[in-house]
Parts: C-alpha cells; sequence; structure tokens
C-alpha cells in the first residue's frame, strides 16, 4: 500500500493553503464569510496609514484675540485739561475707572518731619490680546502678546484734574495675528 504524504492529508501539490485552488468550495469562518488572507507587507502598511491617521486627528491649533474693557478714545484726552476739569468731568467722559486709589506718601528730602502727600488718580486701561497655539502628540507651541493702553489721571484735594499721563500700547500688536509679524 503506497500511499503518500499528500494522498493522508488530501491535498495535492500546488494547493496547499490556498482554498480556491483546493476541490470543493471555499472554506467559511464562523461568520460565513470566506477567508481571506492579506500579505503581511499591505499589514503593515495599513497599520502605518490607520496610525498615521490617528496622529494627524490629534493635532490641531487654536487663534485667539482677547479684548478687555473699552478702547480709550484719544480725542476725548485732549479734552482734559489741568486746573479744570474735574472728578465728575472724568466719570462722565470715561466712565468707571479700573483702578481707584487715594494714598498718603511721604515725600523725601528736607530736614525734619517729611510731609504727608496724597495721592488721588483713577486709572483707565484697555488690553488686547494676540494669541496662537499649535498642539499635537509631540510638539506644543504657544505664542501671546498683550499690550495695554492706560490713562492715568492724578486729582488734588479738591477733585480738580492735577495731571494725567496716557501711553498707547495696543498699536504695537500686529493686526492678523502671529502671521502680520
Amino acid at each position: 500500500m503506497g500511499h503518500s504524504l499528500y494522498s493522508l492529508c488530501g491535498q495535492a501539490p500546488g494547493r496547499r493553503g490556498n482554498p480556491q485552488l483546493q476541490g470543493g468550495p471555499p472554506r467559511l469562518d464562523r461568520w460565513g464569510a470566506g477567508r481571506t488572507r492579506i500579505a503581511p507587507r499591505m499589514r503593515q502598511v495599513g497599520l502605518v496609514a490607520s496610525l498615521g491617521l490617528a496622529l494627524l486627528g490629534m493635532g490641531g491649533c487654536v487663534i485667539a484675540r482677547g479684548y478687555r474693557d473699552r478702547p480709550i478714545d484719544e480725542k476725548v484726552i485732549a479734552a482734559i485739561q489741568p486746573g479744570v476739569t474735574t472728578k465728575a468731568d472724568i466719570l462722565r467722559l470715561f466712565g468707571p475707572p479700573q483702578e481707584v486709589s487715594e494714598r498718603e506718601i511721604l515725600a523725601l528730602g528736607g530736614s525734619g518731619e517729611p510731609p504727608a502727600v496724597g495721592v488721588r488718580y483713577f486709572r483707565y486701561r484697555y488690553s488686547r490680546l494676540n494669541g496662537f497655539i499649535v498642539f499635537g502628540l509631540l510638539l506644543n507651541y504657544i505664542d501671546a502678546d498683550l499690550k495695554s493702553d492706560n490713562l492715568v489721571v492724578f486729582f488734588d484735594d479738591k477733585g480738580v484734574v492735577e495731571d494725567f499721563a496716557f501711553a498707547k500700547d495696543t498699536e504695537q500688536l500686529p493686526r492678523f495675528g502671529f502671521l502680520s509679524r
């Protein structure tokens, strides 16, 4: 009885492992679908492509612009006259200040006891922020620029403007974020 190995396994040479070359219908898995083998190289390409798409989905960017309080109008500042304009006028022109201070400061100099000098002022501030954020799986980058316009108005004991100072810094910010630097 001369049986070969192939006749015992039920497979003829050249038909091993490929159900479509074997006699009979293709083998079905438990869900009824035919088994298809994916080449190992294609499996690696699919895995790399899936990971690449997942990493792209995890990254992003944000461009932000923020404003705080009301802009200070330079035309209205021109109406302030030291010795004439009162606290009530300032409140009418600019509204409530962000900071009010009434402090006693010791004046230095001379001999004897230093006199106390009262400092009374209103501070108005308008702030602007440009920001840019890039975030990803391995790299994060944040850039933010904050600039403020400040108006400080000093008053005497009678509530009349003694002096004032204005600094406009918000014009130093780029208009369109980080791209316009």
